[in-house]
């Protein structure tokens, strides 16, 4: 069933296509300029979905990828000399979600956490009081707990860049759950 939904959405996005390249509005592939493919992002952006709702930037944006990764196929080929896309920018997104456990949630989860799971509840109560991804919580080393600092240096991080974090700001259990591990 989704894949119908998908498939409808790329008919219409390449009806939309055809029209920028000229089937409706007479122009070659050749002769589209930056302004054209602005317009172009412009509609997609106001027309809505199958569902009636409305268009993300981020949608308008991975299909302004293909349709710049169309043109890179035409210039391999000899079909395009430039890729117009190439001038024109992506819309910013600003993406972001920040979602935290209600109390309720969080007992919920610690309750599950019993018998043969017990082992992970300390896991779970530096994930909860650190606010780490599974990934930067798995690469922790020793080096990066500074018990002088009261701080946790997550590195590597989904955004590129290091961030300290307070250990016992949001869950006193975190430091001693922390001091127990290190030594271990």
């Amino acid at each position: 069933m989704k894949i119908t939904f998908a498939f409808h959405g790329f008919r219409r996005f390449l009806a939309d296509v055809r029209e920028l390249v000229g089937v409706e509005c007479s122009k070659s592939k050749k002769e589209i300029q930056p302004l054209d493919v602005e317009r172009f992002k412009s509609k997609r952006l106001a027309t809505e979905t199958k569902h009636d709702t409305q268009r993300a930037p981020a949608s308008v944006n991975r299909e302004f990828e293909l349709l710049s990764r169309v043109y890179n196929l035409a210039i391999e080929v000899g079909k395009a000399d430039t890729n117009p896309c190439q001038r024109v920018k992506k819309f910013k997104l600003d993406n972001e979600r920040y979602r935290f456990l209600t109390p309720t949630e969080e007992a919920d989860l610690m309750s599950w956490l019993v018998n043969p799971r017990e082992h992970l509840e300390p896991l779970v109560i530096v994930a909860l009081g650190l606010g780490l991804r599974k990934q930067e919580q798995l690469r922790l080393r020793r080096d990066q707990v500074d018990f002088f600092r009261n701080v946790v240096v997550a590195s590597r991080t989904k955004g590129k860049r290091n961030r300290e974090i307070p250990m016992d700001v949001l869950d006193d259990r975190v430091k001693p759950i922390l001091w127990k591990l290190l030594r271990e």
